[in-house]
């Protein structure tokens, strides 16, 4: 990677990072991160995308000539619903060819066998959407961020497949097209049935910032009616009440800051216990606030005995990993959870 990568003007070289990272510090931080994963869930459930491709016959050594540094966001890569999983399309061309190696390991490995695959591409070929405006509530409403990177028009496209698998209700965010903003957990994350990390001034009744929500009924056919609200009463609409812990605390030059460096995209091992950069002290210290105890993850991956009955926030070392605009919810594509 070079400046001329980092110029978004430069619509050839553009690899959609703010910065130059250092690698060896970026792969260390990475693997200390899927360290993390891997103590909680078992090493058999951290999958990693370089071994799915191993597992399968496709060398793409050759026919992929251009750097993937935006590969480790596997988040954007897929939506799983249940026993579905949606191929997605990226809005920017330099990240399709992640989408073409995702396509065939969905497509491909025994692990999607039974999976229920919706190519978004092939069924829409003019569209795009991504992983990271995708977010399950519970298993009838799912929020979704109408963002620079994923249109209403895509979501109206996909609202029959999202009926066919239980979802009843969509929440469309309308999201400023900033960067900052590019995704929809890059201001909202849900960490347990009842909480989730937000920014704050786009949930704030009465704030010149807060996003409008519209609520789509879905149908087999389409949207089959909808109704907007703003976003401090949304929730509440569909009898889903959630408590909202702030990014960046109570002052807004903190939030806007933590925001930048994805103190609002928390990655969720289990209910109440999630992983978070390091590097976002007044978000950690809101959530120490609403009951969450802080342990580095260098001293949760030398416990003998972690308590899984209380919220916890691990937090990880990401001088490096956080100049690629992403976070731990980034980083990861959960396939199934258990219930």
């Amino acid at each position: 990677m070079t400046p001329k990568n980092l110029d978004p003007r430069d619509k050839e070289n553009y690899l959609l990072f703010d910065d130059i990272i250092d690698l060896k510090t970026a792969q260390k931080e990475h693997d200390h991160f899927t360290s993390v994963i891997k103590k909680f869930t078992g090493a058999d459930k951290c999958l990693e995308l370089n071994s799915l491709l191993n597992d399968t016959s496709k060398d793409f050594n050759g026919d992929l000539t251009y750097p993937l540094p935006n590969i480790m966001f596997t988040r954007d890569l897929g939506v799983s619903i249940g026993n579905s999983m949606i191929i997605t399309w990226a809005s920017n061309k330099v990240r399709n060819p992640e989408n073409i190696i995702a396509k065939h390991v969905i497509k491909n490995h025994k692990l999607f066998s039974d999976c229920n695959v919706y190519d978004f591409h092939k069924n829409h070929p003019n569209l795009a959407l991504e992983g990271g405006d995708f977010t399950l509530i519970n298993e009838q409403v799912i929020a979704i961020g109408i963002s620079e990177r994923t249109s209403k028009v895509s979501v109206e496209a996909i609202t029959p497949f999202l009926h066919e698998n239980g979802i009843k209700y969509i929440m469309c965010f309308n999201m400023p097209e900033e960067r900052r903003f590019m995704h929809l957990d890059t201001v909202f994350s849900v960490i347990k049935s009842d909480e989730a990390i937000v920014y704050p001034p786009f949930f704030e009744a009465g704030n010149s910032q807060e996003l409008d929500v519209d609520i789509i009924t879905t149908s087999k056919s389409g949207p089959f009616s909808k109704e907007t609200l703003r976003a401090s009463s949304a929730f509440k609409e569909l009898n889903i009440n959630f408590n909202l812990i702030e990014c960046g605390g109570s002052d807004p030059a903190m939030q806007d800051r933590e925001q930048w460096t994805d103190g609002a995209n928390a990655f969720c091992l289990a209910p109440g216990i999630i992983v978070l950069y390091d590097r976002n002290p007044s978000t950690l210290h809101e959530l120490e606030k609403h009951g969450y105890k802080k342990i580095s993850a260098n001293d949760f991956l030398v416990l003998d005995n972690f308590d899984r009955s209380k919220k916890t926030v691990i937090t990880i070392e990401s001088g490096e990993l956080s100049r690629g605009r992403g976070g731990p919810r980034c980083m990861t594509m959960p396939i199934n959870r258990i219930k």
